[in-house]
């Protein structure tokens, strides 16, 4: 079913939300945080709602896009940062 993916994804981001928050000290790591925020509130739960209460997963790609935005964001900010 559809609610493995979500899951999935939802675990691992929110790890990554946890390890990286409490390090972010710039907006554009906040940037980061944000859009995987929102990315793991459409996507995630597009999946989810589908698969509970038949909603349409509609949003679900606009979520994915938004959690690799927050990949690459969060390349940029640490190759900004590194020495």
């Amino acid at each position: 079913t559809r609610i493995e993916p979500a899951v999935l994804y939802l675990f691992l981001h929110g790890f990554a939300l946890a390890v990286f928050a409490p390090r972010s000290a710039t907006r554009l790591d906040i940037g980061v945080l944000l859009c995987w925020l929102a990315g793991l509130l459409l996507f995630c739960g597009s999946l989810i709602g589908a698969v509970l209460a038949g909603w349409s997963t509609v949003l679900a790609p606009y979520g994915g896009m938004l959690l690799i935005f927050g990949w690459l964001l969060h390349v940029i900010a640490a190759l900004r940062s590194a020495p």
